[in-house]
């Protein structure tokens, strides 16, 4: 299953991308641009880049999700947004 993760970056985000992985899954990392992906290194990834506070990225990523690239569209928020 691939499966899209919001805030992989963090401390929880990464821990749920490496026990999806070990489960044999494929994961999408939504991140900003300019990110620190080096904290996730050791995780195989395929990576977009996106800011959910900008209208225009939550547009991209409804229309990637709806082209059906992610099985049933399983998305994990992992980040926490103030």
């Amino acid at each position: 299953m691939k499966v899209g993760i919001i805030g992989a970056t963090g401390m929880l985000g990464h821990h749920t991308g490496a026990a999806l992985l070990s489960r044999g899954h494929e994961i999408v990392v939504i991140h900003r641009r300019g990110s620190d992906l080096s904290k996730i290194k050791d995780l195989r990834f395929e990576s977009r880049i996106g800011d959910l506070q900008n209208a225009e990225t939550s547009t991209r990523i409804a229309r990637f999700i709806s082209t059906g690239k992610l099985d049933n569209s399983i998305f994990v928020h992992s980040g926490l947004m103030c």
